[in-house]
C-alpha cells in the first residue's frame, strides 16, 4: 500500500513581486536555506517520522519561496540532488516540483525546468491590478505582461503552459469564469483557492458568494467536456463518484488526518504542518535545526480527525470533505477542531456536483475524468 507524504521546503522569503495578497507576507532579514542547513533539516525529518511512527513510501515535495528562482542556481541544484539522493537511500520514491512566480531570466526559468523536468508551476491573476512588480502605477501590468512573455517563451521552446493557482477573492471570483476559459484554450490546469489571511490585506467574500461561483464554474466545466484539470474539481468529483477513497491521496485541503501526511520546513528550520499555517504563523510545531518538536501540540493536531465537531461527522458530504482545511477551521476562529469557514461554500459545491452525477452517471462522470490529463508539477 502506498502511504504519501508530502514535504513543503520553503527555501527562501525574499521576492521580486509586490503581490497586495500575498500570503508570505513575513518580510524578515532572515537568510535563505543552503544546501547544508536544509540536509540538517531533512535529518531531523528522518528522526520525526521514526519517533512519530510514519513510514512514507511515496514523498511529494514542493519547493517553494517568496520567489525560488531568486536562488543561486547551484545552490538550488545541489539542494535538490542530494535531497531525491537522501530518500533513495531509503527507497522512498520521490515526486518533486517548484513554486514560481516565473519572473527571472530566461535562462534561470530554464535551469527550473530541467532541474525538476517541467514540474513547474505558477500563479496568475489576469485580471485584477493584485499581483505587481514594485510599487509605481503600472506595476500590475508590468507584471502581467512580464510573465506572459515568459510563457510565451516556454511554450515556444518546450510546448508546455504552465499549471497555475487562481486565488479567489472579492476582485477575482468575478472573473473565475473569464480565467477558465482562456486556460482552456491555452491548455493550462487549474487550482483554485480562496484567498485567506496570512498576514497581508486581503479582500474577501461571504461563503454563499463563493459557493455560487464555484458551483458556476464546475458546470461550465463539465459541460465544456472536462477541457483541462481543474481542482478541487476533478478530486472532489471522484470522491463524489465513490470512485476514490478518502485515503487516496487527493486535494490537499480535504483530509482531516494532515498531521501525519505533511511536513513544511521555513528557511530558519521552523516547523509547520503545511504551508497555509507557516504563512499564518499558526501551531509551530518546532524547528528542524535547532532539532525541537512540540511533542503535546502534534498530538492535538493528531486528534482532529476524531475531535471535529459533531456536525460534520453527520453531514452528507463529510465523507469527501472531511471537515475541510484546518487553516480554514482557524482563519474562522473555530479553532483546531473546527470545521472550515468555507463550509457553506463547499456544500454549494458538492449539491452542484450531485446533481451532475445525478443526471450524467457517475461511470460517465469517471471515465470523462480519466481522460483529463494531468501533468506532473
Amino acid at each position: 500500500m502506498t502511504r504519501p507524504y508530502t514535504l513543503h521546503l520553503r527555501i527562501t522569503h525574499a521576492c521580486n513581486a509586490t503581490c497586495s495578497y500575498c500570503s508570505s507576507w513575513k518580510k524578515t532579514n532572515e537568510p535563505s536555506m543552503t544546501p547544508q542547513s536544509l540536509d540538517l533539516a531533512l535529518s531531523f525529518v528522518e528522526e520525526l517520522w521514526e519517533k512519530l511512527g510514519l513510514a512514507p513510501t511515496f514523498l511529494n515535495i514542493e519547493y517553494v519561496g517568496g520567489e525560488i528562482l531568486l536562488i543561486d542556481p547551484e545552490e538550488l541544484t545541489q539542494m535538490v540532488l542530494q535531497t531525491r539522493a537522501r530518500f533513495a537511500r531509503r527507497g522512498i520514491q520521490v515526486r518533486d516540483g517548484a513554486q514560481s512566480n516565473l519572473i527571472g531570466s530566461t535562462r534561470r526559468v530554464e535551469h527550473l525546468y530541467e532541474l525538476f523536468s517541467g514540474r513547474v508551476g505558477t500563479s496568475i491573476d489576469r485580471f485584477s491590478a493584485q499581483r505587481t512588480l514594485g510599487h509605481s502605477a503600472d506595476g500590475a501590468k508590468r507584471y502581467r505582461v512580464f510573465q506572459l512573455h515568459v510563457e510565451k517563451g516556454l511554450d515556444e521552446r518546450r510546448d508546455v503552459m504552465p499549471p497555475a493557482v487562481l486565488s479567489l477573492d472579492a476582485k477575482t471570483l468575478p472573473f473565475l469564469m473569464e480565467e477558465l476559459a482562456l486556460s482552456a484554450k491555452e491548455g493550462r490546469e487549474m487550482t483554485l483557492r480562496p484567498i485567506f489571511q496570512g498576514g497581508s490585506e486581503i479582500s474577501s467574500v461571504t461563503p454563499l458568494e463563493m459557493g455560487e461561483g464555484l458551483a458556476a464554474a464546475f458546470r461550465w466545466w463539465v459541460e465544456a467536456r472536462m477541457p483541462m484539470h481543474v481542482e478541487p474539481f476533478a478530486s472532489l468529483l471522484r470522491r463524489r463518484c465513490d470512485e476514490v477513497s478518502i485515503e487516496d491521496n487527493g486535494f490537499c485541503a480535504w483530509q482531516a488526518d494532515c498531521a501525519e501526511k505533511s511536513l513544511s520546513i521555513e528557511p530558519n528550520g521552523d516547523l509547520f504542518i503545511c504551508q497555509e499555517l507557516a504563512d499564518m504563523d499558526q501551531l509551530k510545531l518546532g524547528n528542524a535545526l535547532t532539532r525541537t518538536f512540540d511533542d503535546g501540540l502534534y498530538a492535538k493536531i493528531k486528534l482532529r480527525k476524531e475531535r471535529l465537531e459533531a456536525g460534520c461527522f453527520s453531514c452528507p458530504y463529510f465523507k469527501s470533505c472531511q471537515g475541510g482545511c484546518l487553516q480554514q477551521s482557524l482563519e474562522g476562529g473555530a479553532g483546531l477542531y473546527g470545521k472550515t469557514q468555507w463550509c457553506l461554500a463547499w456544500k454549494r459545491l458538492f449539491k452542484e456536483m450531485d446533481e451532475v452525477i445525478a443526471s450524467t452517471g457517475s461511470a460517465r462522470l469517471f471515465s470523462r475524468l480519466a481522460t483529463v490529463s494531468r501533468k506532473p508539477s
